[in-house]
């Protein structure tokens, strides 16, 4: 017989009953009266056992899964990114930016780090860096033109990140490991859609101590066969995207080794796509969205601090959207609506759903604002 719990009422009539069917001495079991009160007391205490052991067993259950199967919560973990470092005339001598340099945002809040030593070769006007930030956790996520200043670099070099830094991570909630060991186990058999975006998600790229510098934050697999007929049937392209500028080189490389199978030492490791399918890693190409939006306020003025919760909504809607998915005017108009203060929202650029090509992460672009008074 199944585990039934009981409530409160229902423990309260049981004993009444019991009561009755004991002695015919006792007769007012009104509410009220002292024989119900005696008995609703340790009924309130069942009660609530009751629920303490159902909610035990409920949190149980998922810890006993993940602990059995070593799925450990994900710490938290820095973002890492890419920077532009610049020059105001094309270089005479190399500029060279070692590693290490600190660049951070204009209050100076986030601060981050450059992982490779990157030179501005003569003739030429910048050259692109990889950062990675000095604490971890989301906090040190950063938008679009967020980073712009240097902490100590050649004399006339400025920076600024023309892409977002979205892959800080704050210690991975209930929810997101529930989805995680969902997704993992429906990577179990391999083959599926589902196993190859799972499998390509676990590429990273380290440096010498084991940190991570680049991650994939997400992956898309599309068959080409199903949608457009362009490529035969088994050839899979998935996409991966590492947060920040893309992917580089490095992290698809990594990504279709975990695809593909690979031999650790002498041991080998195999791959989540099925035998005799084609899967080939793709770095997701950016394509930034600019925003003309236009606002109706309550007190008809867009103060800074709202100015800045909206942006931050726009591009976390943005950031939501699956590569090569589509963004949907509603959605822009929901997290603007978030933000207290707003009665009315238009983004006058964009007049329909924005549909991206296939391999395609949309990315915030620059925003301007219009109050309507």
């Amino acid at each position: 017989m199944a585990f039934q719990t009981k409530d409160f009422v229902s423990i309260v009539a049981g004993m009444v009953n019991q009561m009755r069917a004991a002695t015919t001495r006792i007769t007012d079991f009104r509410i009220g009266s002292a024989a119900r009160t005696l008995v609703e007391g340790p009924a309130i205490e069942i009660d609530e056992l009751y629920q303490q052991f159902v909610n035990g067993v409920v949190e149980a259950i998922p810890a006993a899964l993940y602990l059995s199967l070593g799925f450990d919560r994900l710490p938290p973990a820095a973002a890492v990114g890419a920077v532009v470092f610049s020059v105001p005339m094309a270089a005479v001598t190399p500029v060279v930016i070692p590693a290490g340099v600190q660049v951070s945002t204009a209050d100076g809040l986030k601060t981050y780090e450059t992982l490779t030593t990157v030179t501005i070769a003569p003739g030429f006007t910048s050259a692109i860096a990889g950062i990675r930030a000095t604490g971890v956790g989301t906090a040190f996520n950063a938008g679009v033109g967020d980073i712009v200043t240097v902490v100590a670099a050649p004399a006339g070099v400025t920076v600024i990140n023309e892409a977002p830094v979205t892959s800080g991570r704050d210690i991975e909630s209930d929810d997101a490991r529930r989805i995680r060991f969902l997704e993992y186990i429906a990577s179990l058999s391999r083959g599926p859609l589902a196993s190859i975006e799972y499998g390509a998600t676990l590429a990273a790229l380290t440096d010498i101590n084991g940190i991570a510098t680049e991650r994939v934050l997400e992956a898309r697999a599309v068959e080409q066969y199903r949608i457009s007929g362009s490529r035969p049937l088994g050839y899979v392209d998935v996409y991966v995207y590492n947060g920040g500028s893309g992917a580089s080189a490095g992290l698809v490389t990594r990504a279709q080794q975990l695809l593909d199978g690979y031999t650790d030492g002498s041991t080998p490791v195999a791959g989540y796509k099925a035998a005799g399918v084609q899967c080939t890693a793709i770095g997701a190409v950016l394509r930034s969205v600019p925003l003309t939006v236009v606002l109706r306020m309550v007190n008809d003025e867009l103060t800074a601090a709202q100015q800045a919760s909206l942006a931050a909504e726009l591009a976390a809607a943005i950031s939501a959207v699956r590569i090569g998915g589509t963004l949907y005017q509603a959605a822009l108009a929901a997290a603007a609506f978030r933000v207290r203060g707003i009665l009315n929202f238009r983004a006058t650029n964009l007049l329909v759903d924005l549909v991206p090509e296939f391999g395609e992460k949309l990315v915030i672009g620059a925003v301007t604002y219009t109050v309507q008074v």
